[in-house]
């Protein structure tokens, strides 16, 4: 059995990463489905489950415990709280507190949870000419960013 360094297996894990979000951006775009039903709350809930799984292993176990919700828009108070005017403007919202947040401040006890917005997301998909499943994957990516302590301009 060969032995694999940390740097070769994380190497590993980044190419297996690339992979798995080329995949995703591959898949056919809504503008293909010749029916009129739009995916409903338990498809977006099962797109964000997957892309979960296209982590590497060392920060899955961090995620898992992270809720993910679905609903059609905003509410205004979350509109107006990040200057937003348009409600089809904000796809997804990280709501908790970032990992090296809690590390420093271990008292620190907030349930998180990163929150889809259906309805921006298939506007979006639609007038992009994208598929679902690759926006929701690159907006949990973005979401999974802030709880691990990421801005908005990294």
């Amino acid at each position: 059995m060969r032995k694999v360094c940390k740097d070769q297996k994380i190497n590993i894990e980044r190419n297996t990463l690339k992979q798995r979000q080329r995949d995703f951006m591959n898949k056919s775009s809504l503008t293909e489905n010749t029916s009129f039903n739009l995916p409903d709350i338990l498809f977006f809930q099962n797109c964000a489950k997957k892309s979960m799984q296209t982590l590497p292993i060392s920060y899955r176990d961090e995620v898992h415990k992270i809720k993910i919700q679905v609903e059609n828009f905003a509410e205004q108070e979350t509109l107006k709280d990040l200057n937003m005017k348009n409600k089809y403007d904000l796809l997804g919202l990280y709501k908790g507190t970032p990992v090296n947040i809690k590390v420093l401040f271990s008292d620190v006890k907030t349930e998180d949870c990163i929150v889809l917005y259906r309805c921006p997301l298939i506007r979006y998909c639609h007038d992009n000419s994208m598929c679902i499943e690759g926006l929701v994957h690159r907006v949990m990516l973005h979401e999974l960013g802030h709880h691990f302590g990421c801005t908005f301009k990294s």
